[in-house]
């Protein structure tokens, strides 16, 4: 089952596993907005950023406020992956 209306998620402050958002980007897959800000229980790296946003090409805007183990490095990464980033 896929979700293909859903555009912008906001899951600033949830409380899951990195598993747990692969399977929401898995479903949500035409999203172009995310708030991944304040996650608890699972930080957000470098590589949950880059498997995330490969299952999300459309991507344009991403909140990762206080993810503080997202390097400059990984961040580029993947904005260097998305098509829809101007």
């Amino acid at each position: 089952m896929k979700v293909m209306g859903v555009v912008r998620l906001d899951l600033s402050s949830c409380n899951f596993v990195g598993s747990v958002l692969l399977e929401i980007a898995a479903l949500c897959r035409r999203l172009r907005a995310v708030v991944l800000s304040d996650l608890y229980t699972q930080r957000l790296t470098d590589e949950l950023l880059r498997k995330f946003t490969a299952l999300c090409p459309h991507i344009a805007h991403i909140d990762i406020t206080n993810a503080d183990c997202v390097t400059d490095a990984g961040m580029l990464s993947v904005v260097q992956k998305l098509s829809d980033v101007s």
